[in-house]
């Protein structure tokens, strides 16, 4: 089969295009054959050397994909030749995977995918996992919260818009692009801040009169983290899910202290947080299939490329101008 590997941490061009032997599976496995890849951040960092649970190498990427089910071993009861299936390599111990022809996985690590559900959307709901896990166990979202996502025409990010309205939250998105503004807007968005233009907290404030939001959705980081704390509403969270721009900088627990006429909380974020609760991983993801089947969310993917041009897939996803999800197709 084709895969994508490879030997050594580095930039996009460390990854490979290349010949690998079928997948063997055991009585417990089945063998998918992937229609679509879903190509997310920790892959890249996973394939930069900077992520602290990253395999051991040589090793395929890849964290989800989409496909159809062509072998089953004798103690397989839950899938049939021929079904529609994502692999979650979230349920796999060495948590990759994906980027190849096909894909080994045991019953625990694929999910069903309904008859008439996109399998290009089915190969998108890792960004909707992460959203679904913040949302509701990172946050413990209520109706009529309002929610400030950065970032929020990034796979995540608009990810997080989609669920956000879903769970009627008052949703503010920022970007610094018309075409991802428009696009923020179109899926949800009550309110966009461009942050080319606008000063985010002043613009914040703006919105909600004065109050300040209860959530905060931040893969950024950097050095103005800690001035986030003053766009909270009482008893707000700011929670960080990334350093797109570094570590954070400053006193932390000065800047709450200075603001603590209004309980500031702060979390930092990780999917990992669910590596020893694959009931809480199992129980997002159904609820994501259930409303992808309905049509009740609607991943946009804004490229469409070859396996064998995964360099690229990875170079578009690090210069932040994708607008949605990139996925591979074998």
């Amino acid at each position: 089969m084709k895969a994508i590997q490879f030997s050594k941490p580095g930039p996009p061009e460390v990854l490979c295009y290349t010949e690998l032997p079928l997948p063997l599976i055991s009585e417990d496995e089945i063998l998918v054959r992937t229609h679509h890849i879903g190509v997310c951040i920790p892959d890249t960092l996973i394939r930069s050397g900077l992520y602290p649970w990253a395999p051991p190498l040589p090793t395929i990427p890849g964290i989800e994909a989409s496909g159809i089910v062509e072998m089953v071993g004798k103690n397989i009861r839950k899938f049939s030749i021929g079904d529609q299936v994502i692999v979650s390599a979230r349920e796999k111990p060495e948590r990759c995977g994906c980027y190849a022809e096909f894909i080994s996985a045991r019953e625990n690590e694929a999910y069903s995918v309904p008859s008439g559900a996109s399998m290009e959307a089915a190969a998108c709901l890792a960004n909707y996992q992460v959203a679904y896990q913040m949302l509701h166990k990172g946050a413990r979202i209520a109706e009529g919260d309002s929610i400030l996502i950065y970032g929020a025409a990034g796979g995540v990010g608009s990810a997080s818009v989609e669920l956000s309205r879903l769970n009627g939250l008052n949703v503010i998105g920022v970007a610094s692009d018309d075409e991802k503004l428009s696009f923020i807007k179109e899926i949800g968005a009550h309110f966009t801040i461009d942050r080319r233009h606008q000063e985010v907290g002043q613009a914040v404030m703006e919105i909600t009169d004065g109050s300040g939001v209860d959530l905060i959705l931040d893969p950024i980081g950097g050095v103005k983290f800690i001035e986030r704390l003053g766009f909270l509403a009482p008893m707000g969270l700011l929670l960080c899910y990334g350093r797109l721009e570094g570590y954070p900088e400053g006193d932390l627990l000065k800047e709450m202290v200075a603001n603590m006429g209004r309980s500031p909380a702060v979390r930092n974020f990780s999917m990992h947080s669910f590596d020893n609760q694959p009931d809480k991983r199992m129980e997002a993801m159904n609820s994501l299939i259930d409303l992808l089947s309905l049509n009740k969310i609607s991943p946009r993917i804004s490229n469409k490329l070859p396996l064998s041009e995964a360099t690229k897939a990875h170079q578009l996803l690090e210069s932040g101008t994708a607008i949605g999800k990139i996925i591979l197709q074998p």
